[in-house]
């Protein structure tokens, strides 16, 4: 499996603790349910203020589970 995957699935498996509250114009914060560790999201900007997803160019465990929680609903 490429690396890049490998790093996508790795970020899929931390992302099963986070939630997240929107906020306005698709930005959203992200917080921790066992560390209470928050972060922002723009899903305009494909940004995070961890600032992982600018970096390296794939999607940190803040946005993915983003992603999980809208596709659940």
């Amino acid at each position: 499996m490429p690396k890049p995957m490998k790093r996508l699935n790795w970020e899929i498996d931390q992302s099963r603790n986070w939630s997240s509250i929107y906020s306005s114009n698709k930005i959203l914060e992200v917080t921790h349910a066992l560390n209470g560790e928050k972060f922002v999201v723009n899903l305009v900007d494909n940004s995070c203020s961890c600032n992982f997803w600018s970096i390296v160019g794939i999607s940190c465990c803040h946005v993915v589970g983003i992603a999980v929680c809208w596709t659940q609903t």
